[in-house]
This record gives structure tokens, sequence and C-alpha cells, in this order.
């Protein structure tokens, strides 16, 4: 995948998210389209960081403000990781935060589990055995608490980025669904934020450069949970799709599922 001859800005670059959300369709628009090295690094246990110690993190995040110009970092840990170091963040980084709606979430993610050499979570048989397991094995990493459901789970962390993270890191908020549906209006938000032109967005390839490739599909939850499902997804998260205005993915039409198709 080649990109822009932009030069990134001079601040580094955090795309966070909770796992399945859209994380590398957003890291490939930034290296498309505005000069970012499309080789992320991994905010992880591969660094060798004990995320759980304050001193830690701040250690690894004055090492990446240092040594990681020009690159992204992935960042799946909920917010209370950086509880001591919001205002460092807040200052020498640029923070994007992408978001997706919970069914096609939890569709992404239990195939990604399935498919995963690493035991990253419960294999079970379907999305809706999944969504209401209790979260265990590697996805325990990033989180500081226990939660009833991976759907719980996935509610905490959307909700805590969203407000606290926003307020105390300048986090730019960002759906999924109009990254995919409105490309372009989307990527002049970035655009806004990094402070640098794109007059001609290159959409990136849905199976390029990313892990366990899926088809990206507004929607695409249709082909495994039933409206019972989406009923009890619905009462679970409700608060949190309201306020995201994402409501109305859970009840997209057939027809609307086949035309974001085409955007992948």
């Amino acid at each position: 995948m080649s990109s822009t001859q932009q030069t990134p800005p001079p601040m580094n670059v955090i795309v966070a998210s909770h796992e399945r959300s859209g994380t590398h369709f957003l890291i490939n628009t930034l290296a498309l389209n505005f000069g970012f090295s499309p080789k992320w690094i991994d905010s992880d246990i591969t660094s060798g960081a004990d995320f759980y110690l304050a001193s830690h993190f701040r250690t690894y995040l004055t090492c990446l403000e240092h040594t990681s110009k020009g690159r992204v970092v992935k960042e799946h840990h909920h917010p209370a990781f950086f509880e001591p170091l919001f205002d460092e963040l807040r200052e020498k980084f640029i923070v994007f935060y992408i978001y997706r709606n919970p069914a096609d979430v939890m569709c992404s993610f239990w195939r990604y589990v399935r498919a995963a050499e690493r035991r990253e979570g419960p294999v079970v048989e379907s999305p809706a055995a999944f969504m209401k397991a209790a979260p265990s094995c590697g996805m325990l990493r990033y989180q500081m608490e226990q939660h009833a459901t991976i759907l719980d789970r996935w509610r905490a962390h959307v909700d805590a980025w969203t407000t606290l993270g926003r307020e105390r890191t300048a986090a730019v908020a960002i759906g999924y669904e109009e990254l995919n549906l409105d490309f372009d209006g989307t990527v002049a938000r970035v655009a806004q934020r990094l402070g640098m032109p794109c007059p001609r967005p290159v959409r990136p390839s849905a199976s390029k450069n990313v892990i366990v490739p899926g088809p990206g599909v507004v929607g695409g939850f249709r082909e495994h949970l039933s409206a019972e499902d989406i009923a009890f997804i619905r009462e679970a998260t409700e608060p949190t799709l309201r306020r995201l205005d994402l409501l109305r993915y859970l009840s997209v039409s057939a027809e609307t599922q086949q035309r974001s198709a085409a955007f992948q």
C-alpha cells in the first residue's frame, strides 16, 4: 500500500478503538492520505511494557513520542489505563477513537477469536453466544475490571472513550459507519484535526494491511443474528446507541446493506 507524499504532523497519532471496530480502516486511511507509515505500532504486551503500571505506560508513551515520528499507534486499552496520563496524552498525541455498531462488532470479534492462533477469548458456536459470554483469555489485557458479558465490555469501552476520553484527551470520535458510507466527509474531519489538506481522499482496500479481513459491510450482522439477538443488544446498550446515533444501523435494511458493501 503506497501513501501520499505529504509529511505527517510533528505530533504522534493514536488510533484507539474496541477490537474489530474499523481500526485498520482508519490507520490505512491515515497512511494513504496523510503520509503516515502503513506499519502501525501495537500498544500491546509485545512491547514488553506492563500497562497496569502507570510508570511503564508513561515510559512507553515517552519512547513513542521521541522515536516514532510518522507512525500510527494502535490502541485497544480502556481509558482507565490512562487515568494518571491524560494530560500527557492530550499534550503530546493526536488521538482518534473509532467506534462501530455493536452487532457488527460482535460478529467480527467472534470470527476473529475463532481464527486467531492466540487464545483471545471464548470460542463458542455463534456470535449470539459470544456476546453473552464473559470476557476471557487474551482480551482481558485491555480491561481494568471484569464485565458480565463481552457486549457489556463493548459498552463500557465505548462509553468511556466517547465521554471521559474525549474530554481529557481531545480525542476525535469517528463512527465506522460514517467513514464507510461518507468517506470523503469523514476524511475532511480527520484532515481538520491534523491541520493538513486532503483534496482528493483515497479509500484503502478492505483486505490489505488488515488483520483477519472481513466484508466490512454495514449491517452484515443480519447473516448471523436473529431479531431476538438484536433486541437483546438494543436493551443492553440503548443509551449508548442513542447517544452515538447507532440505532439506525441496527435496523438497516437488506437494500442498504448491499449498497454499503459496494464501498469495500
